[in-house]
């Protein structure tokens, strides 16, 4: 099986968003023309808004499990240097080599479900807490090409703020808990010198919600962050951008 490529998942990742964006729009359009019902086209701007989030969440998935396929050697060497660890510590070697002698032995490619298992036991996807934890992941996994455009990414302020507030929106939108809405208004608002949470730089501008409290994440998805661009619209578009300083 040929090693995967993150660019290519990285292809998809894009074309899927275009195709979510083109969606959304061609649905609001209807639901416009068929009575203007503002509600409902405010719902439909929250469940764009969680299906973003949700893509974003596989894309880091998929493109971190192609980036160890792609140059696999420093993952092989951890994931054999855990597992010697584990087998001697149990004094289990003797007894496992004697059932198969390759069975301790991670292959020098190992296949895309292979990676997952080692990574993503329970297979409920690659997932990290915040961007900190995902450069430290790469760290630890991925060879130093792909540990740099991770690194790159997450140096950058301004899209790690963005990254930050898409997260805030779909924890608000999955679970709604006062948490999750405190922690909502302090990514939406713009970042205050010497403070670690809120929006920076001015490519988020038009995601920062200037006044008053977020209560209705849909209200504030559906707002104009610019002239003639929902907030959803944009957030989508700065995403996909996001994205693509990945690409090597």
């Amino acid at each position: 099986m040929p090693p995967m490529d993150p660019n290519r998942t990285l292809d998809g990742f894009q074309a899927r968003l275009v195709k979510l964006e083109d969606l959304y729009q061609r649905t609001y359009s209807a639901v416009q023309r068929a009575g203007n019902e503002l509600e409902l086209r405010k719902g439909l701007a929250a469940d764009f808004g969680f299906r973003l989030g949700g893509e974003w969440e596989l894309f880091q998935h998929r493109w971190y499990i192609a980036a160890i396929s792609k140059r696999p050697s420093k993952f092989v060497g951890v994931i054999q240097k855990e597992i010697d660890e584990l087998v001697d510590k149990g004094n289990l070697r003797s007894r496992l080599t004697a059932i198969r002698k390759d069975s301790l032995i991670v292959p020098t490619h190992p296949t895309a479900p292979q990676i997952a298992q080692f990574v993503d036991p329970k297979g409920y996807n690659v997932t990290f807490d915040d961007t900190d934890s995902w450069l430290r992941m790469a760290q630890k996994h991925l060879h130093s090409d792909y540990t740099a455009k991770v690194a790159i990414l997450v140096s950058d302020a301004e899209s790690t703020s963005t990254l930050d507030l898409l997260r805030a929106i779909r924890n608000r939108l999955a679970h709604g808990s006062d948490g999750s809405g405190t922690r909502l208004n302090a990514f939406a608002s713009a970042r205050e010198a010497g403070e670690s949470e809120g929006l920076v730089g001015p490519k988020n501008d038009p995601l920062v919600r200037k006044t008053n409290r977020i209560d209705d994440v849909a209200t504030y998805l559906h707002a104009a962050g610019r002239p003639s661009q929902q907030r959803v619209l944009y957030l989508s578009q700065r995403v996909r951008d996001i994205a693509e300083m990945l690409r090597k």
